[in-house]
């Protein structure tokens, strides 16, 4: 069975794909602990202020809250927006070949390449694609990449008994 992938590579699959990854990626790891240590200390500073009154240092675990509930996709964005202006491969036809074996990918006029199902440590599916962690990388596969439901259908089910972790995050 082979499935067949196109796609262009573009700004907003760009943000897409490394949003998913910020939020399911390694990276989300320092979210889910960085979150709650910010609002324990949020409160610990809260207790200090009540017990010994306001001092300069005590601003710092607001600023965190802040970044880590507010501000962190915001800067991610602008960061990640400048970094697909560098990007060779912005604005080009990504295909892949999908297979019971080989995963072999293709970026039009620059590169392609192949890779076993074991390189794959986990699949993340979101409503919008599913994304493919090789660490320290990632591929992004967007639904409408896809020929036909039954070609996602088949996907899904081939990552499913290749690849140990999958996470259905819809």
């Amino acid at each position: 069975m082979k499935i067949n992938l196109n796609y262009r590579w573009d700004k907003n699959a760009f943000l897409k794909a490394n949003y998913y990854n910020l939020k399911y990626g390694e990276v989300a790891l320092i979210k889910k602990i960085g979150g709650p240590i910010s609002i324990v200390l949020c409160l610990a500073t809260m207790f200090f202020i009540y017990i010994r009154g306001f001092k300069s240092q005590d601003v710092i675990p607001f600023i965190l809250v802040t970044y880590f509930y507010a501000l962190r996709w915001p800067i991610y964005k602008l960061q990640v927006s400048r970094n697909f202006k560098k990007y060779s491969e912005r604005d080009r036809e990504i295909s892949w070949e999908i297979g019971d074996e080989v995963l072999k990918g293709s970026v039009k006029g620059t590169s392609e390449g192949q890779f076993s199902w074991d390189l794959i440590k986990k699949v993340v599916k979101t409503k919008e694609g599913y994304l493919l962690h090789r660490y320290p990388m990632f591929h992004w596969f967007p639904i409408s990449a896809f020929n036909n439901d039954l070609d996602i259908k088949n996907f899904e089910d081939l990552a499913r008994v290749k690849v140990k972790d999958f996470v259905n995050v819809k």
